[in-house]
């Protein structure tokens, strides 16, 4: 696998010559320009792919817990609209939402991911 640098700064690869890239996604028209350019010898390769970035733990569980709680509320309504296939009861739905509003920096578990709430089911 070759890994390139493009003009705005995002790097794309190749694997087995298919296009395999990293950021920004690469159309069919990208990719064609991309051969264009690493055939006229205009791109630097790279040794290896770049380093993902960290991501605090701490943001990604909040990510998490504002996307539990919509499904949470969502669940409820569901539920109360008579849908069949919702995993658990209104109640016990009702009774996670406050397991996640829990869910923060003040909590001594936060953000170990391994002690989220449970949602029902």
């Amino acid at each position: 696998m070759q890994f390139y640098y493009l003009e705005d700064g995002s790097t794309v690869g190749e694997l087995n010559g298919q296009p395999y890239n990293f950021h920004p996604l690469v159309t069919p028209e990208q990719w064609e320009w991309f051969q264009d350019q690493l055939d006229q010898g205009l791109l630097e390769e790279i040794a290896k792919p770049p380093e993902p970035t960290s991501i605090n733990p701490a943001v990604l569980e909040s990510d998490w817990r504002e996307s539990e709680m919509s499904r949470a509320q969502q669940n409820v309504t569901a539920i109360e609209y008579g849908a069949q296939d919702i995993p658990g009861t209104t109640q016990q739905w009702q009774k996670y939402w406050p397991a996640l509003r829990m869910w923060t920096e003040t909590n001594p578990d936060f953000p170990d991911n391994t002690k989220r709430p449970v949602p029902p089911g």
